[in-house]
């Protein structure tokens, strides 16, 4: 039997998005709920494991993770693979996981019914 640990802790304390609170220390909310995943990764041991957040991590956050891990993030946007943009950071240890290939998705493709107003999907932000 082979284990698998996917995950990604919500990115909200950690996003360019978070003007009035947002972490740039690997401690707080955030690398709480981060912690999680790593307190999952050492009780089951997984013979693989596959971790996401958002780009928009400062540097400190990101390496900290990096050396967590033991791996080195792959940067992939999800427009390569779907109707919207979304930057992400992926940390694993699955062997050959590398950049997909763009699939060519705009968001009419994905549409049960109406028009797109653009092509791809992007975030809105609200305070």
């Amino acid at each position: 039997m082979m284990k698998l640990l996917l995950g990604g802790s919500p990115c909200t304390h950690w996003s360019i998005a978070q003007s009035r609170h947002r972490e740039t220390r690997p401690e707080g909310q955030g690398w709480e709920l981060f912690r999680n995943y790593l307190i999952a990764k050492e009780r089951y041991c997984p013979d693989f494991f596959l971790y996401e957040n958002n780009k928009s991590m400062v540097p400190a956050i990101r390496e900290q993770i990096t050396a967590e891990l033991g791996v080195k993030p792959i940067f992939i946007n999800s427009a390569l693979v779907s109707a919207q943009s979304r930057q992400r950071l992926y940390w694993t240890n699955i062997p050959g996981v590398e950049q997909p290939e763009d699939r060519g998705l705009v968001l009419r493709d994905i549409l049960e019914s109406g028009l797109p107003l653009r092509e791809k999907g992007y975030i809105l932000k609200a305070n």
